[in-house]
């Protein structure tokens, strides 16, 4: 008695398992949308744009992905070789002029300055940024918005001898000005216009 009692409670448990693995392929395969990793309730955001990660000048260090949505912009950095042990060891700044920036866009700015500070042990780091906090951004407005990042981080980068070692990492494609080396870039805000929204 006790077996088909067991029974009846482990084969329908066993189903649902099977059922809900099964619809979550069906979503994923039909859809194209990306789970993601860092959460179980998957985010939908729009404007997915990937920059990328350099370190020492010349090094690909990995990507930087940013979206938004009504409220929030998200910026997921991720490195390909890890980062250094050290807190805070990614650092942002956003902001709808280069000019708020420390050091008035004309120089690297000081990072240490940067509002926007997280310590990642692993390959990746998320950064999750209310609209409203960004300076000068009109979150009342929907699209054509232009938001200035600077995205600076402490990684590892293959050193060619079987090891790692540290360099600073910058995002972007457009190269800051003064003597020492930085980048940065833009986004531009159309949120909510894009016609198949992703998970992120």
């Amino acid at each position: 008695m006790k077996t088909i009692i067991k029974m009846m409670i482990i084969v329908p448990v066993a189903l649902i398992l099977a059922n809900c693995s099964k619809d979550e392929s069906l979503v994923k395969k039909n859809s194209g949308f990306l789970k993601s990793t860092n959460s179980s309730n998957p985010k939908v955001v729009y404007n997915k744009k990937v920059f990328p990660f350099i370190a020492a000048r010349n090094l690909n260090a990995g990507t930087v992905t940013v979206a938004i949505d009504s409220f929030n912009l998200y910026v997921t950095v991720k490195s390909i070789a890890g980062f250094q042990n050290d807190s805070e060891n990614i650092k942002l700044w956003l902001g709808t002029n280069l000019a708020l920036l420390d050091g008035g866009g004309m120089k690297r700015p000081a990072m240490g300055k940067f509002p926007h500070k997280l310590t990642t042990q692993i390959d990746s780091g998320v950064f999750t940024v209310a609209l409203a906090t960004v300076p000068a951004f009109d979150n009342t407005k929907t699209g054509n918005q232009t938001i200035y990042f600077v995205l600076g981080a402490d990684v590892l980068v293959p050193n060619g001898k079987g090891g790692k070692s540290g360099e600073t990492a910058f995002a972007g494609n457009i190269k800051g000005l003064g003597k020492a080396w930085w980048l940065y870039d833009v986004y531009i805000d159309s949120c909510c216009k894009t016609p198949t929204p992703v998970f992120y």
